[in-house]
């Protein structure tokens, strides 16, 4: 009787939510937690080396192939395209804790379009626009996977905590 008394009095700890690939790992920060964010950071190195791998090509064939000032301009253009798509997603970024878009509408026509076009000049040139335009996003990843907290859905947990832990100030681990 006197333990269901004090169970109810007394709150047995913050609530700690589940996070996307982390689960309830980032509250106690231990080994789990660790490993999970090394494997994030592999996985986005990855995603990084694939698509550093195609542009580098894409870098390459421009300079060997063109001469002159052709060279330097279509250069210059790609070089300009992968600083611009960093800028942009860093910006998307900004806008994404504000609003999450469905998974359906993200990803829903995309492989439906490069399979359409599989095969043709047009689908050549389209991967090569992409890969420009997409590597802002790893870039931005690995960057995001580094930093103290893994995401806006990391920060908020920590904040909800923190605020539990200042409405129960008598509550002790």
């Amino acid at each position: 009787m006197r333990s269901e008394y004090i169970r109810s009095t007394h709150p047995v700890g913050p609530p700690v939510p589940k996070l996307p690939l982390l689960g309830t790992t980032w509250y106690r920060r231990g080994v789990g937690y660790w490993l999970r964010r090394a494997g994030v950071v592999l996985f986005v190195l990855l995603i990084l080396a694939i698509f550093g791998l195609y542009v580098g090509a894409v870098f390459d064939a421009i300079a060997t192939s063109l001469h002159g000032a052709a060279r330097v301009v279509l250069l210059g253009l790609a070089t300009g395209t992968v600083i611009a798509s960093v800028i942009a997603a860093v910006r998307q970024q900004r806008r994404y804790t504000a609003w999450r878009a469905p998974r359906s509408a993200t990803a829903g026509g995309l492989g439906a379009g490069v399979s359409a076009r599989g095969g043709s000049p047009l689908a050549g040139a389209f991967l090569i626009v992409v890969a420009l335009v997409g590597i802002g996003w790893p870039l931005l990843w690995l960057v995001m996977s580094c930093r103290r907290y893994s995401g806006p859905a990391e920060v908020a947990a920590v904040q909800g905590v923190a605020q539990w832990k200042a409405q129960h100030p008598d509550w002790r681990p």
